[in-house]
């Protein structure tokens, strides 16, 4: 299914609470119907935007050796990620009243700021978040958030911050304090710490996740 550039796949149980999952890379119809299937809850896989632009808040210089700058298209893209989460939900005929938006790295970033706006997403899902990226960390702390009956689930592996890159190794530092900064305000938030690196075995990581932000509901 196909809104302009955004493309969104379905996974529909009839309930009224949706999951939206960005991902670099899609987890599979057989993921989506897993999750869909155990939880009871509606999943969407959206995919078509700029993995560096879209996804964060403002620009930032690169942070990596031959590597571009950030875009910071984040505002412009969380419009046109509302208007299809709306659209979606209305070609399926389903109620939603609870949404909850699942990303990793840059999308993880994403979706705790998408949290931040307001609460058209009630419950995020945060794995192995870039918290690195340039201010956030700080923005957040001077930012109010509505956190009442809402829920974040954010992990992070102890070997990200081992990285000698400047700001990847502030990973730890970072998710704590974003975690630190959403239970202040009111949101019901789980930090997982891990053993492993910023990659490798995404769909069990998020599948953990959805699990925690959805559990009691």
């Amino acid at each position: 299914m196909r809104f302009g550039e955004l493309c969104a796949e379905w996974v529909g149980t009839g309930t009224t609470t949706t999951c939206y999952v960005l991902v670099p890379e899609s987890l599979g119809a057989e993921w989506l119907s897993a999750m869909a299937a155990e939880l009871s809850v509606n999943m969407v896989s959206v995919r078509g935007y700029s993995w560096d632009d879209d996804l964060t808040p403002w620009p930032m210089g690169p942070v990596m050796r031959d590597h571009r700058s950030f875009g910071g298209h984040a505002p412009h893209f969380l419009g046109e990620l509302k208007d299809l989460c709306e659209r979606v939900e209305e070609d399926h005929a389903n109620a939603t009243h609870r949404r909850v938006l699942a990303g990793v790295s840059l999308s993880g970033l994403f979706a705790v700021w998408a949290m931040a706006q307001d609460d058209f997403f009630g419950d995020v899902v945060s794995v192995s978040g870039s918290f690195w990226y340039e201010g956030f960390a700080t923005w957040l702390e001077e930012k109010e958030i509505r956190g009442e009956g809402r829920r974040a689930y954010l992990s992070v592996g102890a070997k990200e911050s081992r990285s000698r890159n400047k700001y990847f190794k502030t990973v730890g530092e970072k998710t704590e304090t974003v975690a630190s900064r959403l239970a202040e305000c009111g949101v019901t938030t789980t930090l997982q710490r891990t053993t492993g690196d910023h990659g490798g075995d995404i769909s069990r990581k998020m599948s953990e996740g959805i699990r925690e932000v959805l559990k009691r509901r």
